[in-house]
Formats: C-alpha cells, sequence, structure tokens
C-alpha cells in the first residue's frame, strides 16, 4: 500500500559441486563480511582477509574482533568468547559462536538498556535464530529449545521499542521538536515497553547456560543442512525481487524480502566462517588436521574451492547492500505510518517532514532497483 499524506553469481563451484552465483542474479544483490569486524593482525600472524581470523604461532585460531577476556589459566575453564573459531578445540562451531555472542550482548543490555544495546541485542537474536534454524534436528540440544522460544520472545517484545527508537530519532533528525505532542507520545511508550523489555531479558539470563550443550554440534552435519538452507532462500528472494523491483508499493513484499535477505546473509556469514575454518584447519600440523577432519570433497579442485570462496565474498557484499536498502525501506514505512496517525501532533513541520521521509524512501528504492539491474547485467556475462 502507497503512502499518501493526509490531509491538512554465477556458478563456480562448491564442495557439492553446484554453481554458486557470484551475485543473487534475480535476487539483488547479495553480503557482508561476517559479524566479527576486521582488525589489524600481528606481524607474526596470518590473517583470513576480512574476518578478523588470526592464525597464532601455535595453530589456534580467533577472532580479533570480539574475543575479549584473559587467557585462561592453566586448567581452568576457557573464558566465553563472542565469535571465535579455535582449530585445537572444534567445539567452537557456529552454534557457539551465535549463542556467545547472544550472552555477551544480553549482559551489556541489562546492564545499560539504551538503544544502541538493544540494537545488537536484536540482531544477536537474529543471528542465533538462523544459526539454529540450520542444524540438523538430531544435533539439536534438548535445552536448546527452551532458550530459543524465550529469545524469540524477547525479539517480539522488544519490537514496539526498537520501532519507537526509530521513528523518534528520524523524526527529530528532520527538526521535529523535542516537545512536540508526537515526540513525547513515543517517549512516554519507550518508557512502558522498556519494563517489559527488561522482564523478558533477566527471565533468559535466569536459564541455564548452553555453553556445553552446544559444543557437541557436528558442524559439518550443521554446514551439509545450512548450504541446502542457502539455496532455498535464493529460490524465495528471486521470487519475490520481479514484485519489489516493479511497484515501490508493495510494503508488505518488500519487508519479506527484507527478512529473506536477513537470514540468509547470517548463513552465508555462518559459511564463511565455515570455510575459514576448513582452510586453516588444512594448514594446521597434521595430528590436528586430522583430528578435526574438515569437510572436503576430494572431487573439486584447490581451484574450485578458491573460485567459490571468491564467489561467496562477492555474494555476501551483495546481499548487505540489500539488507542495508530494505532495512532502510521499512524504517521510512514504520515511520509514513507514525507520521499519518500522529499529523497534528507534528505541528506546523508534519508536511516537510512527511515529505523527506517519502524522498529518502524512494531514493533508497531507486538504489535497491539499480542494484538488482546491475546484478542481472553482471550474472548475464557469466
Amino acid at each position: 500500500m502507497a503512502h499518501t499524506r493526509p490531509k491538512t553469481t554465477h556458478g563456480e563451484c562448491d564442495d557439492h559441486g553446484r554453481g554458486v552465483p557470484a551475485v543473487a542474479a534475480d535476487a539483488d544483490t547479495a553480503a557482508t563480511t561476517t559479524t566479527a569486524a576486521v582488525d589489524t593482525a600481528p606481524d607474526t600472524s596470518v590473517t583470513a582477509p576480512a574476518h578478523g581470523l588470526v592464525l597464532d604461532a601455535a595453530g589456534a585460531v580467533t577472532d580479533t574482533a570480539d574475543s575479549g577476556g584473559k587467557p585462561p589459566e592453566k586448567g581452568g575453564p576457557r573464558p566465553v568468547r563472542g565469535n571465535d573459531i579455535d582449530i585445537t578445540r572444534p567445539h567452537r562451531n557456529a552454534m557457539r559462536r551465535r549463542y556467545d555472542l547472544f550472552a555477551k550482548r544480553l549482559e551489556a543490555y541489562l546492564s545499560s538498556p539504551g538503544e544502541e544495546q538493544l540494537h545488537d541485542l536484536r540482531t544477536s537474536i537474529r543471528r542465533l535464530e538462523s544459526t539454529y534454524g540450520a542444524l540438523p534436528k538430531s544435533e539439536r540440544p534438548a535445552r536448546c529449545g527452551k532458550l530459543m522460544s524465550a529469545a524469540r520472545d524477547l525479539f517480539r517484545g522488544t519490537g514496539p521499542l526498537r520501532d519507537s527508537d526509530v521513528i523518534s530519532d528520524m523524526l527529530i533528525k528532520l527538526g521535529a521538536p523535542a516537545d512536540s505532542e508526537a515526540v513525547v507520545k513515543l517517549c512516554r511508550g519507550r518508557e512502558g515497553a522498556l519494563g517489559d523489555a527488561l522482564f523478558r531479558a533477566r527471565k533468559i539470563a535466569a536459564l541455564k547456560p548452553l555453553s556445553g550443550a552446544v559444543d557437541r554440534i557436528d558442524r559439518h552435519k550443521m554446514a551439509f543442512k545450512r548450504r541446502r538452507m542457502i539455496w532455498s532462500l535464493f529460490d524465495d528472494v528471486r521470487g519475490i525481487s520481479a514484485t519489489v523491483t516493479s511497484d515501490e508499493s508493495k510494503v508488505e513484499e518488500l519487508h519479506a524480502m527484507r527478512k529473506m535477505v536477513k537470514r540468509l546473509r547470517y548463513l552465508l556469514e555462518d559459511e564463511t566462517q565455515y570455510r575459514t575454518y576448513c582452510r586453516v584447519a588444512a594448514a594446521a600440523p597434521a595430528s590436528t588436521s586430522a583430528a578435526i577432519s574438515p569437510h572436503h570433497d576430494a572431487s573439486c579442485s584447490v581451484n574450485d574451492a578458491q573460485n567459490y570462496d571468491a564467489s561467496l565474498s562477492r555474494v555476501l557484499d551483495s546481499v548487505r547492500q540489500v539488507q542495508e536498502s530494505t532495512g532502510t525501506i521499512h524504517d521510512c514505512d514504520i515511520a509514513l505510518q507514525y507520521v499519518t496517525a500522529n499529523y497534528v501532533g507534528l505541528g506546523d513541520g508534519a508536511a516537510g517532514i512527511f515529505d523527506a521521509i517519502q524522498k529518502r524512501r524512494h531514493k533508497t528504492y531507486l538504489d535497491l532497483v539499480g542494484a538488482h539491474r546491475d546484478a542481472k547485467k553482471l550474472a548475464e556475462k557469466h
């Protein structure tokens, strides 16, 4: 439904011989480097590009972007780390990394329930949920179900809080007075939603940690199912992209595509981390490499594997662009709905604010269509 102002890659071979699109040809373009930020590795280390993963002299891989904590004492427990891969500890699978990051961000939110902490917590829930969905049923620890149910409940419960933050920030940046009726109404609503969000968050914090339970998950079984899910999501995004890129007023379809692309991004992040793990494990000392037994199809040459990784990187970059565009459009949509319902409460500046949001949405939509067109051209060349 359109908003109106109120009155007054194309294929190289993966480990199973399937083509991987260099970009999501019909699904716009596709996504991101991994969750971890890129850090500069010491001169004595080997760094996996764009992932913040460092191979030290002992053959351990850690994520320099989110490791945190001091080295464990001899004989003591290893500290929880946000996103790390350690080939000397094969249990550090994608689910463990996602869970550790979620636990870290949950603690940060309970300590300081601000807008940034809420955003980080919600994205960690979505990442955890996507990774959990890629677990074969035989690999799902019994206690995971209870955590995931509580996490989804927390995500739904913090939705109004997130929308309030997005809308109020947008309105104030566009010149709405902080004491205007429409902005004050958002602030009051946020205060009421905050108590409920903290209650839900504390319920999760009281649950027994899952660290030990997720350590035993088979990362290679997870990779096999994850790749099937990635291909299925590509098909879903291709199916909806034609509708989305031909009609700007398709609000619900754009929102559905946003959720698809976001899930695709997180699974591609897991796949990239897994590929990095396999490469480093293969380069590790023979005893360590044999113990890890990284998943690899002998029929796929080294050159094919390198092409797969390069293609995967391009897809990730494209998916991230699409997610950012569809996310901005969604933010504009919820802001336009709020302005429409609270037009009088914005005073004389309401018309200008409404027009500014519409222009931003339209510009972002054109960027999305352009990315989709470029992706199709690139695919045709290959």
